[in-house]
């Protein structure tokens, strides 16, 4: 099984209760970004809009192998350029969808919804993934799939998820339990 093999196999869309309005204390966008990670993408709309980086809210990360949009805030002051020159607006564009009286944090993100290609699948894999989906449509699939949940890809290259996804769990678990995750827990 392959994932992932195009950005486009990877999509993520935040979804947060933050109440919005036609006016309010911060500006509320939804950044769509493609190939960025979200603290570079934060850095360049900053920078091209002057507004200081630290007064840009945002509330997760997202991986910059996808393609993703997710909500972020700055104090009413400030607006965000809708694009940042010289960018593709495909690959990274801001849209202003409101305010609020409040900044975006993980306390308004509710969820993130994933579509995920699977790729290169065999006869078996398919078999299997189907007989599972009565499962995941009930109670959820928990959020192991990239190395933005641990940090970094440890030696091999192989994630975590893709020994789960794989059924190798007994190697998923060994991975969990003994790889080295430096940063596990600095951003989240």
């Amino acid at each position: 099984m392959k994932v992932k093999v195009k950005r486009e196999d990877f999509v993520v869309r935040e979804d947060c209760d933050l109440a919005l309005s036609s006016d309010g204390t911060h500006r509320v966008y939804l950044m769509h970004k493609r190939g960025w990670n979200t603290v570079d993408a934060i850095g360049a709309i900053a920078r091209a809009s002057g507004v200081p980086v630290h007064e840009v809210r945002y509330a997760g990360l997202k991986d910059r192998h996808a393609v993703t949009s997710q909500y972020v805030t700055v104090p009413g002051r400030y607006a965000l350029l809708p694009r940042v020159p010289g960018i593709p607006e495909e690959d990274l564009r801001f849209e202003a969808v409101g305010f609020s009286q409040d900044f975006v944090s993980t306390r308004n993100l509710v969820k993130n919804r994933f579509s995920i290609v699977l790729r290169s699948l065999g006869r078996n894999e398919v078999a299997a993934l189907n007989a599972r989906l009565p499962n995941v449509r009930a109670l959820g699939f928990p959020n192991y799939f990239d190395d933005q949940r641990f940090g970094s890809v440890p030696p091999g290259g192989e994630l975590l998820a893709e020994r789960v996804a794989k059924g190798h769990l007994k190697g998923a678990l060994k991975l969990y339990m003994t790889a080295d995750y430096p940063s596990l827990g600095a951003h989240e």
